[in-house]
């Protein structure tokens, strides 16, 4: 099923990244949402993203002075932010629990 979805991602890259820019209000939204998240952390200088989508929410940030950088599986909108100057990764985070300690860990794939 992970895999159908990533290779899902990768062969229509182009298609869910535009999907995803054309929400109706999208950037407004993230617009909002990265002024409320300044309000609540007024000292915040760095974010992260991880699974970025259209990468809106990275432009909201950045347009505030923080610094954005984030990750994303879909290789066309690594490509896409990394074309518009922002720093970013293509990455596939493998998240899981350690049944003897209960600890949660991440890799990458």
């Amino acid at each position: 099923e992970e895999e159908y979805a990533l290779r899902f991602i990768r062969e229509r890259g182009e298609y869910l990244y535009q999907r995803k820019l054309n929400r109706p209000d999208v950037q407004g939204v993230h617009d909002r949402k990265a002024a409320e998240f300044l309000r609540a952390c007024p000292g915040a200088r760095d974010v992260f993203d991880e699974g970025f989508g259209a990468g809106t929410l990275l432009h909201a940030f950045r347009k505030l002075g923080l610094n954005a950088s984030g990750n994303e599986v879909n290789e066309f909108a690594v490509r896409m932010l990394r074309g518009q100057g922002i720093r970013v990764e293509s990455l596939a985070i493998v998240e899981a629990m350690s049944p003897e300690t209960g600890v949660t860990f991440r890799e990458q794939a």
